[in-house]
């Protein structure tokens, strides 16, 4: 099925786009109609509560105002005659054109007289002590909150005032009753409307606020109910504005909240969203009905557009058409027009001669690559994903003594034969699955035993699916008989390398037999002259001048020497034949024992040791131990003449653990820093430094035969560090 032309798509787009941008800029335009609306709405509703609470205010003021100047005329003499009293109010209609009740109380809060007389309400205790200390304190006309009549038992406010005596005392209370249910103004502002169903309210502030004055008059009295607005709670905690919230009952509306000035109330208006924001919703209906209208003005005015730019593109259309019926070979397609579309006819030019040119590089490179693959010494082919062959290259069909044409068009059973169609189609199935597979396989041609390995690997498409395989077959015939000819030399190579280890081990136990005898042949003429040296010293001394003394100490000296010389060179010797133990080892516990034992050697010398501690390295004990006591030793000789002598053995991480003997010694000129661990070579006289040379020699063997370096780092006059590393 074809799909819609570009006109058509080009008509629906440019639609579809007019449709979205007028649907966001209406949309973006109601909301800021709605915000500006909302926030003008909620200013005008709060400009309305406060002049009502204005109003609200300046009303209570003034009865408050009346009852003070009504307290203040009452004679005093009439307070213990109720009937006098009654017909002082009698004698005074004004009274009640504010109040609906007036009565005279006592001191102690007890009804003296009321007009109109309710019958049973003479006597009865006004039962507030929390009022009655108010009105005790502040001498002031106090309003109440809601109260239930003591006789009557309907809502209502009362203003009471304290009739003073003439020294101040409180001989009565005047109170003006306000009747909730009647027809007073506060009793009026539960009828009145907001729109159509709008209305006022008003509630007290405090620990349990409680409604006043409101629409449906069973709640007058009663508590908040759990689950209003709470934006109410906001505005009995002060708040004064216009808010939207849901009611008790989800209904969604516009809030406004006033506190009175002459008591603690709030006054509240609430008018249903639905009807606040209603002509909102009738304008934006209209604006969706002209946009609606709008749109359906632009389709036709798009066609007609879209027929008249798009025309050009279906006259190349067929220009290209012509050209694919013309066959092979290139024709420029005529550039007609200066606009885009004449950009795309000569893009469209362009590309077809770049195409020309790729497909005659495609030809070369096929070329190429043809004449590579044929003069590899490997057999490629390659099968369709019904194992049937698409290429071989000339060495398969050499090998074969065939040519290419016999191969291509065929499938793998005919080409390999049953017996080897066992192996490779189970192989080539498994290629197909995306795995690449290799094997050998033995097999005679013309009559001579060939072995060859085959490697098996998938072609994949763009999308990851195998579309065929590629197999590249190797005869290894020469190289397996090439790497036997190999094992057999390696094995007499083993054969050859043993028999002259044997011999290098004769060797060294031969070498080690020489040298401890050299070593005790050596040490019996040393012991012999360093003996009668001491005798001669002894006994005939005193017949000796200063000179023959001294040349029996050199000779002495020098026996001692060579001894120790003899020592250490077996020790050199016995490095090799030791056999490592690895275990863990403290450097730090190792470092500390060897330089007690030099301090303990020299109890007069002062030097300053740093050993860092918990050092674990894996190892052979006991070497490890001569290497510390060899570096350390070697700092405690050379730090013999320094005056604040400092020594510290530590690790610091370079690529690993790296251990260090630092001192500040006489140190030495870095060019001699490896004629320091050459036997024998020493950079410093006997006279100035005792030693053989043999020490530091010894330590490089020893960490070297653990597979790390040693090496030194100094400055003459200032002291040298040797850094070593020890892999275990």
């Amino acid at each position: 099925m074809r799909s819609l032309s570009l006109k058509w798509r080009a008509v629906f787009c440019v639609t579809a786009l007019t449709v979205l941008v007028l649907a966001a800029v209406s949309a973006v335009q109601m909301q800021f109609m709605h915000r500006d609306f909302a926030r003008v709405l909620a200013n005008q509703q709060f400009e309305m509560v406060s002049r009502l609470a204005q109003e609200l205010d300046a009303k209570l003021q003034s009865y408050v105002d009346l009852v003070e100047r009504s307290a203040a005329g009452l004679p005093r003499e009439l307070l213990d005659s109720p009937e006098a009293l009654r017909n002082y109010y009698r004698s005074r209609p004004a009274m009640f054109s504010t109040f609906d009740d007036m009565l005279v109380l006592s001191a102690d809060g007890h009804v003296v007289a009321d007009y109109p007389p309710v019958a049973g309400r003479a006597g009865l205790s006004l039962d507030d002590p929390a009022l009655l200390a108010r009105l005790a304190a502040t001498r002031h006309a106090v309003i109440s909150g809601p109260v239930r009549g003591p006789a009557t038992g309907e809502p209502l406010v009362r203003v009471d005032m304290p009739i003073l005596g003439p020294n101040g005392e409180m001989r009565g209370i005047l109170e003006g009753v306000l009747r909730l249910n009647s027809r007073n103004f506060l009793a009026g502002m539960a009828d009145a409307k907001i729109g159509k169903s709008g209305y006022f309210a008003i509630i007290t502030k405090g620990a349990d606020p409680r409604y006043v004055v409101h629409p449906d008059r069973s709640r007058i009295m009663q508590p908040r109910p759990a689950g209003t607005s709470a934006s109410v709670g906001r505005a009995l905690a002060g708040y004064d504005g216009s808010s939207e919230d849901f009611n008790s009952r989800g209904v969604e509306a516009l809030y406004s909240y006033k506190s009175l000035k002459a008591v603690d109330w709030v006054l509240v208006a609430a008018v249903p969203a639905a009807e606040a924001y209603s002509p909102l919703v009738d304008a934006e209906r209209r604006l969706w009905l002209l946009g609606g209208a709008a749109c359906l003005l632009m389709i036709p005015l798009v066609w007609g557009m879209a027929w008249l730019i798009l025309r050009p593109v279906a006259s190349l259309r067929d220009e290209i058409d012509k050209l694919r019926g013309a066959g092979r070979g290139y024709r420029p397609v005529p550039v007609e027009r200066r606009d885009e579309i004449g950009d795309l006819t000569k893009s469209f030019n362009a590309l077809m001669r770049e195409r020309a040119v790729a497909e005659a590089k495609q030809r070369d490179s096929e070329e190429r690559l043809r004449t590579i693959t044929d003069n590899l010494p490997v057999l490629i082919s390659y099968l369709d994903t019904s194992l049937i062959y698409r290429f071989v290259n000339r060495t398969y069909s050499d090998w074969f003594h065939a040519t290419g044409g016999e191969f291509v068009g065929r499938s793998m059973r005919e080409v390999v034969g049953e017996e080897g169609y066992v192996v490779a189609g189970a192989a080539a199935e498994r290629v197909l699955q995306g795995e690449a597979m290799t094997y050998r396989r033995r097999l005679a041609v013309n009559g001579e035993p060939r072995v060859i390995e085959v490697v098996m690997v998938p072609d994949f498409d763009v999308d990851n699916r195998v579309i065929g395989l590629y197999i590249l077959a190797t005869d290894i015939t020469a190289l397996l008989a090439a790497r036997d000819e190999l094992r057999a030399l390696n094995l007499d190579l083993e054969e050859r390398v043993r028999e002259r280890t044997a011999a290098l081990a004769l060797s060294n136990r031969e070498l080690e037999t020489f040298a401890y005898s050299v070593a005790h042949d050596f040490r019996a003429p040393l012991r012999a002259m360093d003996s009668f040296s001491a005798l001669l010293l002894e006994e005939q001394g005193g017949r000796l001048d200063e000179a023959g003394r001294d040349y029996l100490k050199r000779i002495r000296e020098s026996s001692n020497r060579l001894a120790r010389l003899i020592d250490d060179l077996l020790r050199l010797a016995q490095l090799a034949q030791h056999e490592l133990r690895h275990e863990n080892v403290d450097l730090s516990a190792l470092a500390s024992q060897a330089l007690a034992v030099l301090q303990a050697a020299e109890p007069g010398r002062c030097v300053h040791s740093i050993v860092a501690p918990g050092l674990i390295v894996g190892g052979d004990r006991a070497l490890l131990g001569t290497l510390l006591r060899e570096v350390i030793g070697n700092a405690w000789k050379f730090t013999a003449a320094v005056e604040h002598a400092r020594i510290e053995f530590g690790c610091e991480t370079r690529n690993g653990p790296t251990y260090f003997v630092r001192d500040n010694g006489v140190g030495f000129d870095m060019e001699f820093a490896q004629k320091v661990f050459t036997p024998f070579a020493r950079l410093h006289g006997e006279s100035e430094f005792t030693g053989t040379g043999i020490g530091l020699a010894l330590a490089r063997r020893i960490v070297e035969r653990h597979g790390g370096h040693l090496w030194a780092e100094a400055q003459d006059g200032a002291g040298a560090m040797f850094r070593f590393t020890l892999p275990g």
